[in-house]
């Protein structure tokens, strides 16, 4: 069962229109205080495997496949002609019990035929799978060894990128009522928020939440030990070479080299072996993606058309989606090209967006969004925009408005004064009166 924290905050905020909710950064030392969370990451398992598939195992087993497809083929396309007649024939036949004869004679052919296509279609399949695997393997120098390399990308799970904790300052102001109800997972990605703001004079009452920091470690891969100077390269390494890691794309750039190691995580002998050449995965990142969490907010903040239109200060909390990437398993060394691809989609490079959390003059504002693992899942508000809802008040109404509540508020101090005055006037004439 998930577990969850719940922080609700009572606030008397910033009246008027303003971010009473932002976003700021802080260092790992400070989460032990304030309302603390992260951005998701989703990091990959990423294994590539490299084995030597031997020349004549490989031609004997692809001129295998092949001789089957052409005999597949050959038979699907005989009993095509046979039903192809036998249909010609039934369709020529008076109607009678000779007819229905015939088209079942028919029928039976078809299915044949049919059957015998799926078998054709699958051996040729299987050919053109085996032609493009070795079409892919790469052959060392000498041409003695014939590599069949493969990746495969799994995704993890989400998870906290704790490496840029986020932490919430309230505005505080006692014209207004505020109720902030926050939840995040016990590892501090967002669940869901509610915030309700209400233009009322009221007492200020806040609960401040504490997130201990998830401190997420790697494991690195053991070590290669140094290898014995040895004979001449004369055989093909015999088992299986992999790279096998859990890895944050952000973390490693657009392109990063890869270190194969056998299935005890030694690196391969060169003096003893020959392998093939280096390789290296590339990922490619479209413009105006990879932010840099080291930037300030107010640069990592993008403007979204389902939030906000503009992001030119941090309000309200910041998140971010899913994008889609390609990632690229190459060559990396000349001939350069690319052995294997696939797409991913991950936030960890995606642009920062907003939720800005205002509160407007005379109106209550009530929006509810809802995260899963710290992704954006929905985003309801009764005000869609801070424009839209200005719209709804007339300048002038607005204006007169504010200045009301600024000549009531004046009017109480000049009520007093003068009351003050005139208190002074009657004890001065009492004391006059006294007076001999």
């Amino acid at each position: 069962m998930k577990q969850s924290l719940v922080i609700l905050i009572s606030a008397v905020a910033v009246s008027g229109c303003a971010g009473f909710v932002q976003t700021q950064k802080i260092d790992t030392a400070e989460i032990t205080s304030g309302i603390s969370y992260y951005l998701p990451k989703r990091m990959f398992d990423v294994t590539v495997t490299v084995k030597d598939i031997g020349f004549l195992k490989q031609q004997g087993e692809y001129t295998e496949a092949m001789t089957l497809s052409a005999a597949l083929k050959a038979e699907a396309a005989k009993l095509k002609g046979e039903w192809d007649k036998l249909k010609l024939e039934a369709n020529n036949t008076p109607t009678g019990d000779a007819k229905v004869d015939a088209v079942k004679v028919a029928q039976t052919a078809e299915g044949k035929y049919k059957a015998a296509k799926i078998s054709a279609d699958s051996a040729k399949s299987n050919m053109e799978n085996l032609k493009r695997k070795y079409d892919l393997a790469i052959s060392t120098p000498s041409g003695q060894c014939n590599y069949n390399i493969s990746m495969k990308v799994s995704q993890q799970p989400l998870e906290p990128d704790t490496r840029h904790p986020l932490t919430l300052k309230m505005n505080h102001s006692w014209l207004r009522d505020d109720e902030l109800t926050v939840k995040t997972t016990s590892s501090g990605l967002l669940s869901s928020l509610d915030v309700t703001t209400t233009d009322r004079t009221g007492d200020i009452a806040v609960e401040i939440a504490k997130i201990a920091a998830m401190v997420v470690t790697g494991i690195p891969l053991p070590a290669a030990p140094a290898a014995p100077r040895r004979a001449k390269p004369k055989i093909c390494f015999p088992t299986e070479l992999q790279y096998s890691e859990v890895i944050d794309f952000a973390d490693k750039g657009k392109v990063f080299d890869i270190s194969l190691r056998d299935s005890i995580g030694d690196k391969p002998d060169p003096t003893k072996y020959l392998l093939p050449p280096s390789l290296r995965i590339s990922i490619n990142i479209p413009n105006g993606g990879g932010v840099n969490l080291g930037d300030p907010l107010s640069k990592m903040c993008i403007g979204d058309s389902k939030t906000s239109e503009k992001c030119d200060r941090p309000g309200g909390f910041l998140y971010r989606r899913d994008e889609t990437f390609l990632v690229q398993l190459q060559r990396a060394e000349e001939p350069y090209f690319v052995l294997a691809s696939t797409q991913i989609s991950m936030p960890n490079l995606s642009p920062v967006s907003a939720i800005p959390i205002d509160a407007l003059r005379f109106v209550k504002t009530t929006n509810k969004t809802v995260f899963e693992n710290g992704m954006l899942v929905s985003y309801d508000t009764s005000l869609p925009s801070q424009a839209l809802e200005a719209a709804k008040i007339p300048t002038n109404i607005l204006a007169a408005l504010t200045g009301a509540i600024a000549n009531i508020i004046q009017g109480k101090f000049t009520i007093i004064k003068n009351q003050t005055e005139l208190a002074d006037q009657k004890n001065k004439l009492n004391e006059a009166l006294k007076k001999p």
